[in-house]
């Protein structure tokens, strides 16, 4: 199969989501060769990326609604499990991939990569202030002959050496890069490292035989998973189908389908585990200081942050 594709597949949903801030869209912009969705209300929509259905859209806040969502077949974009204005987009058959940046709701392309048909990039890691990336090389068949973890620097990214296998996940916790590395034969996942300040080294091998390859950072320590709880030896969260963390106000978000196949958002405290607020019918969402902000088709909820 030719895509390494970081898609959750429950059900289709109906339900379009929440938002990102003020600069406004102009219609006929191009991003990556695709023209981004209108706003028939010019100057009014903010961009949002359906976090469900991995589409970017317009959404009026004025209206409360979608004005259009970017529907073309099999071109998705991918996120970080952490908060962060950085995705990558790209045809999950045919490649043409780029690394953007959402801020203000003006859409930039930051990389585009070169080899359009044989390579794709796909979030790995962030603290948001350093960004990498799993680089996938494809031959003219579309099969996949190597995977590689770059870091953006500036306008390019750079595959770091001696990095190997099938990187699945990552995240960046205190001066270290953390990474799973999925293992055919056995089913499971491997977690190596790298130092920040010596990305040149080999990779230290710290767990093996995970049975999921997501982790995350939280408070300067590294959580990893299995298929039910996100955990390390001081804390658990049960595990949703979309999960990030935002470190710096100690809180969990998720994003989960209900009984009634509508999509829930779940502002979790950390440090008490209690719930903080919880939204249904959820399109996007974002974090302003000590507030997120909820997008939904009619309403736009905030859940204030103690």
């Amino acid at each position: 199969m030719k895509k390494f594709v970081l898609l959750l597949l429950i059900v289709q949903l109906a339900i379009v989501g929440c938002s990102r801030q003020n600069d406004r869209p102009t219609s006929g912009e191009t991003v990556n060769d695709v023209e981004l969705p209108k706003c028939s209300d010019e100057g009014q929509c903010v961009y949002l990326v359906n976090r469900y259905s991995q589409k970017l859209l317009t959404y009026n806040p004025k209206t409360k609604s979608i004005e259009e969502q970017q529907n073309i077949p099999n071109y998705i974009y991918y996120e970080y499990n952490t908060v962060s204005p950085f995705f990558t987009v790209g045809n999950s058959i045919t490649n043409g991939f780029s690394i953007l940046k959402m801020d203000k709701n003006v859409v930039d392309e930051v990389v585009r990569l070169k080899d359009r048909k044989n390579e794709a990039i796909f979030p790995l890691a962030t603290n948001n202030e350093r960004h990498f990336f799993i680089h996938s090389y494809y031959d003219d068949s579309g099969k996949e002959t190597k995977r590689a973890i770059a870091e953006l620097i500036q306008d390019r990214t750079q595959d770091i050496p001696n990095v190997s296998g099938l990187v699945s996940d990552g995240a960046i916790v205190k001066d270290k890069l953390y990474y799973t590395v999925y293992n055919e034969s056995s089913n499971s996942f491997e977690l190596q490292s790298l130092l920040l300040d010596n990305l040149q080294a080999a990779p230290h091998t710290e767990a093996e035989n995970l049975e999921s390859g997501n982790v995350y950072s939280l408070n300067g320590e590294l959580l990893t998973s299995n298929n039910e709880l996100i955990f390390n030896d001081s804390m658990q969260f049960e595990k949703k189908t979309l999960n990030y963390i935002e470190d710096e106000l100690n809180i969990l978000i998720q994003i989960y389908p209900n009984e009634q196949a509508d999509l829930v958002l779940d502002v979790i405290d950390t440090a008490s585990k209690k719930q903080i607020g919880s939204v249904s019918g959820v399109i996007d969402f974002s974090i302003d200081q000590r507030v997120v902000t909820v997008y939904c088709e009619g309403r736009i909820e905030h859940i204030n942050i103690p």
